[in-house]
């Protein structure tokens, strides 16, 4: 019986990856989240992410939310994520906060200090 090695096969996932590990302080804590198997990735509920997250505060999710829960209307965060389910996509836009996608969030280079990692 032979080992099996972990293996993405997702190209985006994986570019993603590599380019996140280069980095350093949170993002490359980020890759190192994001290369763990589909079984252990965060899936984050929108109640976890108010609960959390402070006003004017980047969430970043390595994994998925889930839309369980609300954000409050009056918070603006903005979170970004490897995928959203549509409930949850559909929750953040009727409130002041914003979804991205990780590579999104990256280009935008945000400050640090307001940057936090949930899962």
């Amino acid at each position: 019986m032979s080992k099996r090695k972990n293996r993405i096969q997702n190209k985006r996932l994986k570019s993603l990856i590599r380019t996140l590990e280069k980095e350093k302080g949170i993002w490359k804590d980020l890759g190192k989240e994001l290369g763990k198997p589909n079984r252990k990735r965060a899936e984050v509920n929108l109640r976890k992410i108010d609960k959390e997250a402070e006003d004017g505060e980047i969430i970043l999710i390595p994994g998925k939310v889930l839309g369980y829960g609300e954000i409050n209307k009056d918070k603006k965060i903005e979170i970004a994520a490897l995928t959203y389910s549509n409930k949850a996509n559909e929750k953040i836009n009727k409130t002041k906060s914003k979804a991205f996608t990780i590579e999104e969030m990256k280009d935008k280079k945000p400050s640090k200090e307001k940057m936090k990692i949930i899962k």
